[in-house]
């Protein structure tokens, strides 16, 4: 179970990082992108691009590794709808139609660190 887990994880934060940079590509060629680098990278930074280094940590220090991935999936939600979504971010994620650019973030990065992060907090536990 450990080596799929771990297997898992890799293979999770390798997709996160091809999915931010064809996101990045995206953002660049519209235009997007100029005025909200800021916000953005913060959530970059701890959202999807955090798991590839904490699966490769989990190989040494599983425990770790799992709080760095709750820590990170808990505070780029948060971003997420409290700066980047701003000033309407908790309105647009529970109105009767969500945006799509309200919840999408959260589960595609936020909420699949914050189940790997428990995966690997597991692993950490003593036998």
């Amino acid at each position: 179970m450990r080596k799929a887990l771990l297997g898992i994880g890799i293979g999770i934060g390798v997709l996160e990082i091809l999915g931010t940079g064809f996101w990045l590509m995206n953002a660049i060629a519209c235009g997007a992108l100029a005025s909200e680098i800021g916000t953005v990278s913060v959530f970059l930074v701890t959202g999807p691009l955090l798991v590839l280094p904490a699966s490769i940590l989990a190989f040494r220090a599983p425990g770790t590794a799992g709080m760095l991935l709750i820590l990170g999936g808990l505070f780029s939600a948060v971003w997420h709808i409290g700066v980047v979504m701003s000033p309407y971010g908790m309105e647009q994620l529970f109105r009767s139609q969500p945006a799509f650019e309200a919840w999408m973030p959260l589960a595609l990065v936020s909420l699949p660190m914050v189940v790997l992060g428990m995966g690997y907090s597991f692993l950490g536990l003593p036998e």
